[in-house]
Protein backbone atom coordinates (compact mmCIF):
# COMPACT_ATOMS: atom_id res chain seq x y z
CA UNK A 1 0.00 0.00 0.00
CA UNK A 2 1.26 3.15 -1.00
CA UNK A 3 1.38 6.12 1.98
CA UNK A 4 0.34 8.68 -0.68
CA UNK A 5 -3.38 6.94 -0.92
CA UNK A 6 -3.78 6.60 2.99
CA UNK A 7 -2.79 10.63 3.39
CA UNK A 8 -5.60 11.07 -0.10
CA UNK A 9 -8.07 9.50 2.20
CA UNK A 10 -6.84 10.94 5.35
CA UNK A 11 -6.68 14.60 3.56
CA UNK A 12 -10.45 14.06 2.43
CA UNK A 13 -11.66 13.19 5.71
CA UNK A 14 -10.25 15.95 7.71
CA UNK A 15 -11.39 18.36 4.55
CA UNK A 16 -15.06 16.77 5.11
CA UNK A 17 -14.94 18.01 8.64
CA UNK A 18 -13.95 21.12 8.16
CA UNK A 19 -16.87 21.71 5.92
CA UNK A 20 -19.03 20.45 8.45
CA UNK A 21 -17.55 23.15 11.06
CA UNK A 22 -17.85 25.48 8.91
CA UNK A 23 -21.55 25.31 7.90
CA UNK A 24 -22.00 25.79 10.88
CA UNK A 25 -21.36 29.23 11.21
CA UNK A 26 -23.79 29.81 8.03
CA UNK A 27 -27.24 29.70 8.21
CA UNK A 28 -28.67 26.72 10.78
CA UNK A 29 -32.14 27.99 11.14
CA UNK A 30 -33.64 30.31 8.62
CA UNK A 31 -37.83 31.60 10.02
CA UNK A 32 -40.26 34.16 8.50
CA UNK A 33 -42.47 35.61 11.23
CA UNK A 34 -46.20 35.94 10.78
CA UNK A 35 -45.46 39.44 10.12
CA UNK A 36 -42.97 38.69 6.98
CA UNK A 37 -40.25 39.40 9.13
CA UNK A 38 -36.96 36.93 7.72
CA UNK A 39 -34.09 35.64 10.42
CA UNK A 40 -31.28 33.80 9.74
CA UNK A 41 -29.71 31.76 12.81
CA UNK A 42 -26.27 30.36 13.26
CA UNK A 43 -24.97 28.38 15.74
CA UNK A 44 -23.29 30.88 17.68
CA UNK A 45 -26.97 32.70 18.00
CA UNK A 46 -28.19 29.56 20.04
CA UNK A 47 -25.38 29.21 22.43
CA UNK A 48 -25.29 33.73 22.96
CA UNK A 49 -28.37 35.11 22.86
CA UNK A 50 -32.18 34.12 23.50
CA UNK A 51 -33.35 35.81 20.06
CA UNK A 52 -33.71 32.51 18.48
CA UNK A 53 -36.29 32.21 21.21
CA UNK A 54 -38.56 35.25 21.60
CA UNK A 55 -38.57 35.55 17.71
CA UNK A 56 -39.46 31.85 16.89
CA UNK A 57 -40.02 29.67 19.45
CA UNK A 58 -43.09 32.24 20.57
CA UNK A 59 -45.07 31.44 17.47
CA UNK A 60 -44.96 28.29 18.30
CA UNK A 61 -48.19 26.33 18.30
CA UNK A 62 -48.07 23.30 17.75
CA UNK A 63 -47.51 20.32 20.80
CA UNK A 64 -44.72 20.07 23.39
CA UNK A 65 -43.19 16.90 22.95
CA UNK A 66 -39.78 17.86 24.18
CA UNK A 67 -39.08 20.59 25.85
CA UNK A 68 -35.35 22.10 25.33
CA UNK A 69 -34.03 24.81 27.20
CA UNK A 70 -30.35 26.73 26.86
CA UNK A 71 -28.84 24.30 28.89
CA UNK A 72 -29.45 21.27 26.81
CA UNK A 73 -28.00 23.21 23.82
CA UNK A 74 -24.81 24.33 25.65
CA UNK A 75 -24.20 20.78 26.74
CA UNK A 76 -24.97 19.50 22.86
CA UNK A 77 -22.10 22.36 21.90
CA UNK A 78 -19.53 20.61 24.42
CA UNK A 79 -20.27 17.55 23.23
CA UNK A 80 -19.83 18.63 19.58
CA UNK A 81 -16.84 20.29 20.72
CA UNK A 82 -15.62 17.04 21.92
CA UNK A 83 -16.42 15.13 18.98
CA UNK A 84 -14.34 16.70 17.20
CA UNK A 85 -11.49 16.93 18.68
CA UNK A 86 -11.90 12.82 19.20
CA UNK A 87 -12.29 12.75 15.38
CA UNK A 88 -9.26 14.98 14.76
CA UNK A 89 -7.53 12.94 17.06
CA UNK A 90 -8.32 9.92 15.60
CA UNK A 91 -7.62 10.87 12.09
CA UNK A 92 -4.16 12.11 13.42
CA UNK A 93 -3.28 8.53 14.60
CA UNK A 94 -5.15 7.32 11.52
CA UNK A 95 -3.13 8.41 9.15
CA UNK A 96 0.56 7.00 10.74
CA UNK A 97 -0.35 3.23 9.81
CA UNK A 98 0.46 1.45 12.85
CA UNK A 99 -2.33 -1.02 14.33
CA UNK A 100 -5.72 1.20 14.68
CA UNK A 101 -8.33 0.00 15.75
CA UNK A 102 -9.13 1.94 18.80
CA UNK A 103 -7.73 5.35 16.76
CA UNK A 104 -10.65 4.15 14.06
CA UNK A 105 -13.12 3.86 17.15
CA UNK A 106 -12.20 7.43 18.26
CA UNK A 107 -12.37 8.26 14.79
CA UNK A 108 -16.29 6.97 14.32
CA UNK A 109 -17.43 8.68 17.39
CA UNK A 110 -16.10 11.78 16.88
CA UNK A 111 -17.50 11.69 13.28
CA UNK A 112 -20.75 10.24 14.42
CA UNK A 113 -20.91 12.84 17.17
CA UNK A 114 -19.98 15.51 15.28
CA UNK A 115 -23.42 14.74 12.91
CA UNK A 116 -25.99 14.10 15.80
CA UNK A 117 -26.91 17.63 16.63
CA UNK A 118 -27.39 18.58 12.46
CA UNK A 119 -29.48 15.63 11.89
CA UNK A 120 -31.37 16.15 15.37
CA UNK A 121 -31.61 19.94 14.10
CA UNK A 122 -32.76 18.49 10.50
CA UNK A 123 -35.64 15.99 11.90
CA UNK A 124 -37.22 18.85 14.46
CA UNK A 125 -37.44 21.44 11.72
CA UNK A 126 -39.02 18.52 9.08
CA UNK A 127 -41.42 17.21 11.41
CA UNK A 128 -42.53 20.27 13.82
CA UNK A 129 -42.60 23.43 10.35
CA UNK A 130 -46.50 22.93 10.51
CA UNK A 131 -46.69 23.96 13.96
CA UNK A 132 -45.10 27.72 13.92
CA UNK A 133 -47.56 30.81 12.54
CA UNK A 134 -44.60 31.84 10.32
CA UNK A 135 -42.15 29.44 8.05
CA UNK A 136 -39.62 27.85 9.22
CA UNK A 137 -36.35 26.78 6.78
CA UNK A 138 -33.29 24.19 7.19
CA UNK A 139 -30.02 26.16 6.53
CA UNK A 140 -27.08 25.09 5.66
CA UNK A 141 -25.56 23.28 8.61
CA UNK A 142 -28.45 20.66 8.88
CA UNK A 143 -27.91 19.61 5.27
CA UNK A 144 -24.16 20.03 4.76
CA UNK A 145 -22.80 18.64 8.10
CA UNK A 146 -24.47 14.87 7.25
CA UNK A 147 -22.98 14.72 3.67
CA UNK A 148 -19.87 15.68 4.86
CA UNK A 149 -19.36 13.51 7.87
CA UNK A 150 -21.11 10.28 5.66
CA UNK A 151 -18.06 11.73 3.11
CA UNK A 152 -15.63 11.53 5.97
CA UNK A 153 -16.45 8.41 7.75
CA UNK A 154 -16.24 6.78 4.10
CA UNK A 155 -12.89 8.00 4.04
CA UNK A 156 -11.74 7.20 7.75
CA UNK A 157 -13.17 3.64 6.91
CA UNK A 158 -11.20 3.16 3.65
CA UNK A 159 -8.06 4.68 5.27
CA UNK A 160 -8.78 1.79 8.20
CA UNK A 161 -9.33 -0.94 5.79
CA UNK A 162 -5.85 -0.03 3.62
CA UNK A 163 -3.89 -0.02 7.43
CA UNK A 164 -5.32 -3.55 8.08
CA UNK A 165 -4.23 -4.50 4.53
CA UNK A 166 -0.93 -3.22 5.35
CA UNK A 167 -0.38 -4.59 8.20
CA UNK A 168 -1.31 -8.50 7.41
CA UNK A 169 1.28 -8.01 4.38
CA UNK A 170 4.05 -6.96 7.02
CA UNK A 171 3.06 -9.65 9.14
CA UNK A 172 3.35 -12.42 6.15
CA UNK A 173 6.88 -10.74 4.89
CA UNK A 174 8.32 -10.35 8.27
CA UNK A 175 10.11 -14.00 8.30
CA UNK A 176 11.51 -13.64 4.86
CA UNK A 177 13.63 -10.94 5.19
CA UNK A 178 17.12 -11.88 6.70
CA UNK A 179 20.15 -9.53 7.45
CA UNK A 180 23.01 -10.56 5.00
CA UNK A 181 26.51 -11.74 6.67
CA UNK A 182 29.46 -11.78 5.88
CA UNK A 183 30.99 -12.93 2.44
Amino acid sequence: MKKTNQMVLVIVSYIALLIAILSGFTTVVGYTNSGGVHKDFMLLDFLLSSEFDSFVMQEYHGSIVWNIDITFVRVMAVIAVIAVLCAVIGLKILSEQRKNTWPFVLTLVGLVGTMIPSIILFICIVVLKNSYVGTISCGIYPIVSPIAMIISIYAATQAHRKNIEYQMKLRAAEGLIRRGGNL
